[in-house]
């Protein structure tokens, strides 16, 4: 078993999805949509052996990260045009629906050291995209919506624990999170 099996399997079955999505771009485990005002970003984020051997999973195990960039919140002239997730403006972590007793965490994906369920975490991962991801990426195409949630939002943890599900640029009133709320408001002229 090595990654290129887990790529392979995103490959077959998610960038399909994603293209039907409009979205344009890939890597073995990126995929970038362009819009009018900004680019939706979706990463299976893999893990080194440290990470991995940290959280109790194997490096083949994965976690999915989305991410909205507005390049309007950024500096001038330093705006990426297919951005990493983790530049984005506002970011979710994808929850996993499989019981996978083998690892407790809610936001990894846990792939056996033989691969035997790698079909199984993929397309599970697929379905959360499908409910959930590609939903919260289009609620920022909205600009007046985007901006009260990085006005009134406050960032959600989905264990109780500090492990952040959902960020929208920092906490609210920081600064990070401020220089958003400034760039989509200028955008709407409210500024």
């Amino acid at each position: 078993m090595d990654s290129r099996v887990v790529n392979r399997q995103i490959r077959a079955k998610v960038w399909p999805f994603l293209r039907e999505q409009q979205f344009e771009k890939f890597t073995a485990r990126t995929a970038w949509r362009a819009w009018e005002l900004g680019v939706d970003v979706v990463n299976f984020q893999s893990f080194n052996s440290y990470l991995a051997d940290a959280i109790g999973a194997t490096t083949y195990s994965f976690s999915v990260n989305l991410a909205v960039y507005y390049p309007m919140c950024h500096k001038p002239g330093g705006a990426e045009p297919y951005p990493a997730e983790y530049s984005g403006d506002a970011r979710l972590r994808l929850r996993k629906r499989l019981d996978q007793p083998e690892l407790n965490r809610p936001d990894t994906w846990y792939v056996r050291p033989d691969g035997t369920n790698v079909a199984d975490v993929v397309e599970d991962a697929l379905n959360e995209l499908r409910t959930r991801g590609i939903a919260w990426l289009t609620q920022f195409h909205d600009m007046a919506a985007a901006l009260d949630a990085f006005m009134n939002r406050d960032d959600s943890d989905m264990t109780g624990r500090g492990l952040v599900e959902e960020t929208l640029g920092g906490r609210l009133g920081s600064p990070a999170r401020t220089r958003r709320v400034q760039g989509i408001a200028a955008y709407l002229g409210l500024r």
